[in-house]
């Protein structure tokens, strides 16, 4: 078995060490864990989804006669409705002799429109900027925007925000369905290009790094390295319990994070200008976090530390995708 295991190369593009790797995992006994098809896709957290109700006899509704004083009532509503629909429509005015020119309105920021719910855009005039070229550039802050949380079970980004070192921030959607959205294969060969090589810092990477190669984007394969701000605070604090980004904002910034009334579960039925503020802030955020963390490290010598902390996110990221198992009592030990 290990044999056929080492020819894996043939078919993945794994390399020597990682395939070594998986080879010792062949000699772990797993019958201590479960693997059954019902665990399949859940976090340790997770609830499994409730089962439907059973179908509950419905009993027939017994017909009622209709009264004489009901049956006319029917009778005059029917003959009213009949009068309306036959009526004659009155022609039109005739126009105004001479033209009349209309004001020039400029709007002033996004123009939104609500759906039926009072909660989802259905129009607005704001329009996204062309993906930007990035030559020269080493560094930038990215975010992504998704149509729902499991990469695995076929969710996908539909926006991708960026931060560069000068501290202009754009985003770039192109899967809300409410519309202002850019081409989604002009953002993908775009991101395939300039973002080859790049060092990226966000919070939570592991999770826009999944959602990224499940959209055909493989930033290892490009050569890109992930930083992550949250592992930048733990190593600032052993001791520490949160780590959202509003919390670091504040602990790290003293800023708070402008609340933005959207709700996190239905991001793609937003207009992408709704949403766009909300993605810009994020990584706004995240470089002054950088800004202010990379220097603190520095004082402590935590730059190697931190160094093998952004190493290990791309070789966690293939574990999480191939499911590997891991040996908890040795972890405890």
């Amino acid at each position: 078995e290990e044999d056929d295991f080492l020819s894996l190369p043939m078919f993945t593009p794994f390399s020597a060490e990682r395939i070594g790797y998986f080879a010792r995992l062949l000699q772990f006994d797993w019958s201590q864990y479960s693997t059954g098809r019902e665990q399949a896709g859940l976090y340790e957290d997770e609830e499994p989804p409730p089962l439907p109700a059973p179908p509950q006899a419905v009993e027939p509704v017994q017909q009622i006669a209709t009264s004489p004083t009901t049956a006319a009532a029917i009778e005059i509503r029917r003959l009213a409705r009949a009068a309306i629909q036959t009526s004659p429509v009155p022609a039109a005015a005739p126009e105004p002799s001479g033209t009349l020119e209309a004001p020039v309105v400029r709007p002033e920021g996004a123009q939104v429109t609500l759906g039926e719910d009072y909660s989802i855009p259905e129009r607005s005039d704001w329009r996204p900027g062309d993906p930007p070229q990035l030559d020269g550039i080493d560094e930038i802050e990215l975010d992504c925007e998704t149509n729902g949380l499991r990469w695995w079970a076929g969710d996908l980004p539909i926006g991708i925000s960026i931060r560069r070192p000068d501290g202009r921030t754009q985003y770039l959607p192109w899967g809300h369905r409410a519309g202002g959205n850019l081409d989604e294969e002009v953002v993908k060969r775009w991101a395939q290009r300039e973002l080859r090589g790049k060092k990226i810092t966000n919070i939570n990477s592991r999770f826009d790094n999944h959602f990224l190669y499940a959209w055909g984007v493989d930033l290892e394969e490009q050569d890109c390295h992930w930083e992550d701000v949250a592992h930048w605070a733990a190593l600032l604090d052993e001791y520490r319990k949160e780590f959202g980004l509003d919390v670091l904002a504040q602990d790290f910034l003293g800023q708070a994070k402008t609340p933005v009334k959207l709700d996190k579960n239905k991001m793609a039925e937003y207009h992408a200008g709704q949403v766009a503020e909300y993605a810009c802030q994020d990584v706004h955020l995240i470089g002054g976090l950088k800004g202010v963390m990379i220097p603190l490290m520095a004082e402590q010598n935590l730059e190697r530390v931190r160094q093998l902390e952004s190493d290990l996110i791309f070789p966690v990221c293939e574990m999480e995708r191939n499911a590997a198992h891991i040996d908890r009592s040795a972890l405890q030990e």
